[in-house]
């Protein structure tokens, strides 16, 4: 069973999702995004599939120059998680199916970033990848702040209460206050109820 690791901002600028997403756009073409620590990181996919009785096995390679950041390669929708709840998802692809690849999600006055499924799919595989840890850290650093984001949670989705893209930033303050053991003093090694706090 996957556990997700996430980094968590507090969008504190933008909470309707139209005029997030239009501000995102003004300020993709200013991002100086540095992807060079994805290089090799993006493996062929194969995916298999029944077609009648046949096996039908695809192999989907990455988008040719994946780790040369391209500030055009931005995608955006505004979606609905399954329990109704309205998000906005601004991807950069690493493959044709934009999911795959960098991934920033806004709801309420919270800012997720993820990415590609065998650095996220549980909290231990983001830490022990120091390469891509960083990179990532990095890119939080980079956009979190254009949305007044002060500092940066990094936690498993076992440490966040709340259905998927309905709680707000003000639950992480209720989790510290309740069990201030919640909070980790290092990254390496957190537990997945555990969460880990950057400042930006």
């Amino acid at each position: 069973m996957a556990v997700w690791m996430q980094l968590f901002g507090n969008n504190q600028n933008y909470k309707n999702l139209e005029s997030c997403e239009q501000y995102f756009h003004s300020i993709k073409n200013n991002l100086k995004l540095d992807l060079s620590f994805l290089e090799g990181e993006a493996k062929d996919q194969i995916r298999e599939s029944m077609k009648g009785n046949d096996l039908i096995t695809e192999i989907e390679k990455p988008i040719p120059n994946y780790s040369i950041y391209n500030n055009e390669n931005w995608k955006s929708e505004i979606l609905k998680s399954d329990n109704g709840v309205q998000y906005l998802r601004i991807s950069y692809p690493l493959y044709e199916n934009q999911m795959r690849g960098i991934n920033l999600i806004f709801f309420n006055d919270v800012i997720i970033l993820t990415g590609l499924y065998d650095h996220f799919n549980t909290w231990f595989a983001f830490y022990e990848n120091e390469k891509v840890r960083k990179g990532f850290i990095e890119i939080a650093r980079s956009i979190f702040p254009k949305f007044g984001n002060e500092n940066l949670i990094i936690c498993s989705e076992w440490c966040v209460a709340g259905d998927e893209y309905d709680f707000e930033f003000g639950v992480f303050k209720l989790i510290k206050e309740q069990n201030p053991n919640i909070i980790s003093k290092k990254l390496v090694g957190i537990e997945s109820w555990q969460l880990f706090e950057i400042d930006l």
